[in-house]
């Protein structure tokens, strides 16, 4: 098996779309190796959460030795098929699992909807202080960082930068503190 099925996937895992979450189903003793691996199976997980939360902030589900995000998994039980980019967690919140806090986007898209870096040190998105002109520099990066304007405040610079991130089509989200 190259690629875990809807079919196989909804034997396994109910989804719960109204709290993100997905709950091991009860096994027919048939799966599993052995009638004990099988009571210890249920006894363990059935009817329990699915998977663990990794360092960086997500739920992963191993299922049948394919190790999968659950937000990914969530978009194949809600829409009856893997998302063909990535898998944006509106909010940014990456254990927000919600169907309606999921949406199938692009790398590029995906990219255009980070919360503010903890590195950040003016407060604002593609704000920083200038030495040379002793004035704030607003400016968007990606493949190739696109100058906005100089001003007096940091405040000025970050609503010229959001005017312009919107512009290029940046969700509103970006680089919000979350």
């Amino acid at each position: 098996m190259d690629e875990l099925t809807i079919e196989t996937v909804s034997q396994l895992l109910r989804y719960e779309a109204d709290t993100g979450r997905l709950y091991w189903l009860p096994r027919d003793e048939s799966t599993c190796s052995s009638n004990h691996y099988w009571k210890v199976w249920h006894a363990r997980y059935a009817g329990r959460e699915a998977g663990s939360i990794t360092a960086d902030g997500y739920r992963v589900v191993s299922i049948l030795g394919f190790r999968n995000r659950a937000h990914r998994v969530a978009w194949l039980l809600s829409t009856g098929s893997w998302p063909k980019g990535e898998v944006d967690h509106i909010n940014g919140n990456g254990l927000d699992n919600r169907i309606a806090n999921l949406r199938d986007v692009s790398h590029k898209e995906n990219q255009r909807n980070q919360r503010l870096r903890s590195t950040n040190s003016s407060g604002f998105n593609g704000v920083i202080w200038d030495k040379t002109t002793q004035r704030w520099k607003a400016y968007i990066g990606g493949a190739h960082r696109t100058h906005v304007g100089y001003y007096d405040t940091p405040e000025l610079a970050s609503a010229a930068r959001k005017a312009a991130q919107l512009r290029l089509g940046f969700h509103p989200n970006h680089g919000e503190q979350r």
